[in-house]
C-alpha cells in the first residue's frame, strides 16, 4: 500500500509526495553528495579485493576509515572517533568471526 502510494505520489496529508509529511521545518544545510555512493561502491570492491592480501581485520580497518572520512565533517576530533570505531571494529569483527563462525584470511 505505501509503495503503491509513493508510485501514485499520494501522500496521508497535503501536497506532499510522501507517506512521511512533517510537521517540522525542513533543514536545508544538508549537502547532497551523489558522489559518495560511488566511493562507497569502489571502497566495497576495494575492500573485497584487499581482503587476501591484508587479511580480514586490516581491510575491514581501512574500508571503515574511508568510509567514516567520507561520511564525516573532517574535523580533528570527528576523525578521532571515526579511527576509534575502525579500529575496536575491525578487531572485534575479526575475533568475533573467528571465535564464533569462520577462520579468516
Amino acid at each position: 500500500m505505501l509503495l503503491a502510494g509513493v508510485v501514485l505520489r499520494k501522500s496521508m496529508r497535503g501536497d506532499a509526495a510522501s507517506y512521511f509529511v512533517s510537521t517540522e521545518a525542513i533543514d536545508d544545510s544538508y549537502a547532497v553528495r551523489p558522489g559518495l555512493s560511488v566511493v562507497a561502491i569502489a571502497a566495497t570492491v576495494a575492500f573485497v579485493a584487499a581482503v587476501p592480501a591484508m587479511g580480514f581485520r586490516y581491510a575491514s580497518i581501512a574500508f571503515m576509515l574511508v568510509l567514516g572520512w567520507q561520511l564525516s565533517d573532517r574535523a580533528p576530533r570527528s576523525l578521532a572517533v571515526v579511527a576509534a570505531v575502525a579500529l575496536v571494529s575491525g578487531f572485534g569483527l575479526d575475533a568475533g568471526f573467528r571465535a564464533m563462525m569462520v577462520s579468516l584470511p
